[in-house]
């Protein structure tokens, strides 16, 4: 169980008893009695969370999530409050690789677009076109972080076209991408990219899609808003890094 330094500050500047409860032992909480505060950590990407317990907000006095339905992104509605359970597994190597990318030759930045697709169905129509037009740079996602890292280690764009599917905010296939240095390509308007103030700067923005409409654009974009997304990635990086790395690694045992 992992919780932000300003949360965890919180709990413990608390005057009475703190118990924290999670899905492990949350059946327990209604007949534990020792403490005087309940906070429940339920975050809404949790495969063993599901949906939030009827009536949880009547019984727990704090309810962490990651749900931006519940609380808004990094704010509190209530007894909600936000914070979104993610990894970044690369750690000090993201860097090494944001700056790789950044100072790659400008034709080999425009020739490294990969297209990551959700399995099964969806999205047939992509799939076939980037097997005839991009057959090595396509990628299924199966929600591990290998296939990831093969989608985005070695190249400097890539289009998700599976972010509709991928519970939670930001989607961790968006901070994986991120964090590989690699600029994302999203598909419509939905999508929130408010996450820092540079964000905007670091993605590509596609209304509608098709492989040779990328295609086309990798080889068209000038060469300074290549330069552009490369340095903006890197400065959205660092907020990734620093709020899922360092506070994973360093404050990781302390509620557990």
């Amino acid at each position: 169980m992992i919780m932000m330094p300003w949360l965890l500050a919180f709990l413990v500047s608390v005057a009475h008893p703190v118990k924290i409860y999670d899905a492990s032992n949350y059946s327990a909480a209604t007949s534990d009695t020792s403490a005087s505060c309940r906070v429940l950590y339920w975050p809404q990407t949790s495969r063993k969370s599901g949906p939030l317990p009827q009536g949880a907000a009547d019984f727990f006095d704090i309810i962490v999530t990651d749900d931006v339905k519940q609380a808004p992104w990094l704010g509190a509605e209530g007894k909600m409050y936000f914070l979104e359970d993610r990894n970044f597994p690369l750690g000090d190597l993201s860097r090494e690789l944001a700056q790789l990318k950044e100072a790659a030759p400008i034709e080999w930045r425009r020739e490294g677009m990969s297209v990551f697709l959700p399995a099964g169905d969806a999205h047939r129509q992509e799939r076939e076109e980037a097997q005839i037009l991009m057959p090595a740079s396509y990628f299924i996602d199966d929600g591990t972080f290998e296939t990831r890292h093969r989608a985005f280690k070695n190249f400097t764009f890539s289009v998700l076209l599976m972010l509709d599917y991928d519970v939670g905010t930001p989607p961790q296939s968006l901070v994986d991408c991120m964090s590989h240095g690699t600029v994302p390509i999203i598909i419509g308007k939905h999508h929130k990219i408010d996450y820092t103030r540079y964000f905007s700067y670091a993605l590509v923005k596609f209304r509608d899609f098709s492989v040779e409409q990328a295609i086309n654009f990798m080889l068209t974009a000038p060469a300074d808003a290549l330069y552009v997304y490369a340095n903006s990635v890197k400065i959205v990086q660092e907020f990734f890094y620093m709020r899922k790395h360092f506070h994973r690694q360093h404050m990781g045992s302390c509620l557990n």
